[in-house]
C-alpha cells in the first residue's frame, strides 16, 4: 500500500513483530496444529478508516503467491484488527464499557474526533446519565487540528468548574492539547485517561506531570513475553529485505536507510551494511516488561490457532480446508488457558472477557511512574471483580480525593432550586418556608410540620406550638376585649351604611329614568 504521509509509529510496528512472533512460536509448537504452518500478510492503513476498510476486503479476497499441494492457494482464516480503536470499529464496531467511582458529579470530557472519541464519549454519557452525574463540556480534539481549535478545546477548561476530566483520546491526537495545556500552567485537574493514552512514552515526562500527575486510567493487563527482546534485537533488513517495514523501522531506529538505490533514500543516510540493534538496547522499544497491547494481539494469534485446531480436528471439515472450500464457521467457541494462566473465552455477544489493570501516574526518583493500583476483570458467567487500593493513589489535588461539583450539597434547612437552562448537577439552595423543614443536606424538597407543630429559626427541626391564653381581669385582656367589641361595632355599622346608600343611589336612579 502507498507510503503513510505521518510519522512512523514504533508501537504499531511492535505489535506486529508480536504477531510474528507469536506464529512462529505456533509454528514450532508439535501439539498445536500440527503439519499445518500459520503463514500472515500484514497491510498499512495509515491509521484511515477507510484503508482499513480497504485492507480487510484485500485480505479477505486476495490469493497467496505460494500454493498448496493441491495446487490451490490458502485462504485467509482470520484479520487480526487494525492498531487503533477508530479504525477498528470500522469493522467490528465494538466498544468496551467505562465506569465511574469516587463520588464525582460533574464532570468535563475530551475527546477524538474519530469513532474512538466519539463512541467512547457517548458510552460514557449513556453509562454516567444512570448515576446522575452531568457533563459540564466535551471538547474535541484531533492531531491535524489547527491551533486555534486546540485553543478553543484550552479557553473551555479555562472557563469551567470541573476538577476532574475524561480524555477519550488516542495519545497522538492528545498530546498537542496536553502541551499546551502545561504552557498555559493549567493545574488542580483530577484527569481520567483512557486506555489509548495513560501509558504511552511520549507524554509521560516530568514536564506533563506538572499538569497530568495523578492521572487515573483502566489499560489492558500487561505480561512480559519470554524471548521477546532477542526476537525483536534480531530484526534486520538486509536478513529478509521483503519483510514488512523492517526499512522504515531501521531508518528511524538506526538513522540511516538501508538501501543501495541513490533514488531511493530522498534525504537519507545511506546505511554501510555494519550498524546493528545492539547500540540501542536501552531505547523503550526494547522494554518487554510491560506490555500490554503487545499482549492481546499475542493471545489474539493463540486464539485463532486454538480455533483453527479445533476446526481441523474435525475430518470433514479438514477436508474442506484441503481442498481450499470457502465455509463460514458460526457459533464456533474457543476456550483455553494460555501459557500465562489466563483463560482465554468468549461470551454469548462474541466478546472477550475484560481484564484491566488501574493506572496511577506517580514521580518517582523524578521520573513518572505507571503504577498499577487496582484490577478489574469479567468471568464466564457476566459477573465482574473491581478491586482499587485507594490509599496509595497520588491525586493531582493531594492525598484527598478530589471534590467534583457543580453545586454543593444543600445545607439542612435548605432545598435544591433548578437552575433554569443548566443541568441537574447546578442548583441554588433555598430556605424552607415557615412550617416546613428539611432536617438532612441535600434535600429536594422541604417537610410540612404536623398540626400543633411549628419550624424551628433555622428550618431544620419541628418544635410544638405555644399557645397562650388572655384573662378577663388582666389589664391587657380588657383591653383586646374591648377593641375587639369596638371593631366588631364598627364593622356592622359599616355594612349597613353601604346597603342604605346603595339602595338611595338605586332608588334616585330610578327614578330619573
Amino acid at each position: 500500500m502507498a507510503k503513510c504521509l505521518c510519522r512512523f509509529d514504533l508501537r504499531a510496528f511492535r505489535w506486529a513483530q508480536m504477531m510474528i512472533f507469536a506464529i512462529e512460536e505456533v509454528n514450532t509448537d508439535p501439539a498445536l496444529l500440527p503439519n499445518i504452518s500459520l503463514g500472515y500478510r500484514i497491510l498499512n492503513s495509515c491509521s484511515s478508516p477507510t484503508n482499513t476498510l480497504r485492507a480487510a476486503l484485500t485480505l479477505a479476497s486476495s490469493q497467496n503467491e505460494k500454493e498448496t499441494a493441491s495446487g490451490c492457494s490458502p485462504p485467509i482464516s482470520a484479520v487480526i484488527a487494525e492498531a487503533g480503536s477508530s479504525q477498528s470499529l470500522a469493522v467490528a464496531g465494538i466498544l468496551g464499557p467505562f465506569q465511574v467511582h469516587f463520588g464525582w458529579e460533574w464532570i468535563g470530557a475530551i475527546q477524538s474526533d474519530n469513532d474512538y472519541g466519539r463512541n467512547g464519549v457517548l458510552a460514557f454519557a449513556e453509562e454516567v446519565k444512570k448515576l446522575k452525574i452531568c457533563i459540564a463540556f466535551i471538547g474535541t480534539v484531533l492531531r491535524t487540528y489547527p491551533l486555534d481549535k486546540i485553543l478553543k478545546v484550552v479557553e473551555m477548561i479555562k472557563q469551567s468548574t470541573v476538577k476532574v476530566i475524561l480524555a477519550f483520546v488516542p495519545e497522538g491526537d492528545f498530546y498537542p492539547l496536553m502541551k499546551e495545556i502545561v504552557k498555559q500552567n493549567i493545574t488542580g485537574i483530577q484527569w481520567i485517561a483512557s486506555e489509548a493514552w495513560i501509558t504511552a512514552a511520549r507524554p509521560s515526562t516530568p514536564e506533563m506531570y506538572r499538569a497530568f500527575g495523578g492521572a487515573l486510567g483502566f489499560v489492558v493487563q500487561k505480561m512480559d513475553i519470554p524471548n521477546l527482546n532477542p526476537f525483536l534485537m534480531n530484526i534486520n533488513p538486509y536478513r529478509n529485505p521483503s519483510e514488512p517495514f523492517v526499512k522504515d523501522f531501521w531508518e528511524i531506529m538506526v538513522g540511516c536507510k538501508p538501501s543501495s538505490n541513490v533514488l531511493d533514500t530522498g534525504a537519507a543516510k545511506i546505511c554501510l551494511g555494519n550498524e546493528t540493534l545492539m547500540d540501542y538496547t536501552q531505547d523503550v522499544f526494547f522494554n518487554v516488561s510491560q506490555l500490554r497491547v503487545a499482549y492481546n494481539v499475542y493471545k489474539a494469534v493463540y486464539t485463532i490457532a486454538h480455533a483453527l485446531h479445533q476446526l481441523v480436528s474435525n475430518d470433514e471439515k479438514k477436508r474442506k480446508v484441503e481442498q481450499c472450500s470457502l465455509f463460514l464457521a458460526n457459533n464456533f467457541k474457543v476456550n483455553f488457558r494460555n501459557r500465562f494462566g489466563d483463560d482465554v473465552f468468549f461470551d454469548e455477544n462474541g466478546n472477550p472477557p475484560a481484564s484491566y489493570d488501574v493506572i496511577n501516574w506517580q514521580l518517582r526518583n523524578g521520573q513518572v511512574q505507571h503504577v498499577t493500583l487496582g484490577h478489574f476483570t469479567s468471568t464466564k458467567n457476566g459477573e465482574f471483580t473491581l478491586s482499587i487500593q485507594e490509599d496509595r493513589i497520588v491525586w493531582r489535588t493531594g492525598q484527598m480525593v478530589p471534590a467534583s461539583v457543580c453545586s454543593n450539597a444543600c445545607p439542612a434547612g435548605t432545598r435544591k432550586a433548578q437552575i433554569k437552562g443548566k443541568p441537574v448537577c447546578c442548583f441554588d439552595c433555598v430556605p424552607c418556608a415557615e412550617g416546613s423543614i428539611a432536617n438532612s443536606t441535600g434535600a429536594t424538597e422541604c417537610t410540612a410540620c404536623p398540626q400543633d407543630y411549628w419550624s424551628n429559626d433555622k428550618r431544620n427541626e419541628c418544635i410544638p406550638r405555644e399557645i397562650e391564653f388572655l384573662a378577663y381581669h388582666e389589664p391587657m385582656g380588657s383591653y383586646k376585649c374591648v377593641n375587639s367589641g369596638i371593631f366588631l361595632a364598627f364593622n356592622i355599622i359599616l355594612l349597613i351604611v353601604k346597603k342604605n346608600l346603595f339602595f338611595f343611589i338605586s332608588h334616585y336612579s330610578d327614578n330619573n329614568v
